[in-house]
């Protein structure tokens, strides 16, 4: 019987959160809803681009990214300081941690299931 990749995904997403910086004031973090313009290098070295969209439904976050290859969506926190998220595709499952600048410019560090490789990817508001 197959397992759900989901779990894995938020225990991985959560387990990101606690290595991540220490706690801050959210006030000092800026407002994430928006259209932001991305730019990275993928797990093989390739460089990419796209947008991502982010709206927030109480405390959770979707997102929306378009890029080259299709589209994607996952769900995501906050908290201090870093936007942690996940998603899950037919190739598996992904998650990226983002730390927000106070400009609101998102630097993104990601990886797949199955993979040794991280990527990057810098997200910048465009409205």
């Amino acid at each position: 019987m197959a397992h759900p990749r989901w779990p894995w995904a938020i225990l991985l997403v959560l387990g990101l959160l606690v290595a991540c910086s220490p706690a801050s004031d959210s006030s000092t973090v800026p407002t994430l809803e928006g259209v932001y313009r991305v730019k990275g290098v993928d797990l093989t070295g390739q460089t990419y681009q796209g947008t991502l969209t982010i709206e927030r439904t109480g405390e959770i976050y979707r997102l929306t990214w378009q890029l080259e290859t299709g589209v994607i969506t996952g769900v995501g926190v906050l908290r201090a300081g870093v936007l942690a998220a996940s998603w899950d595709e037919a190739t598996g499952t992904g998650v990226v941690a983002y730390t927000v600048s106070p400009n609101g410019t998102l630097e993104g560090i990601w990886t797949c299931s199955g993979s040794e490789q991280t990527g990057t990817e810098r997200a910048t508001r465009q409205d």
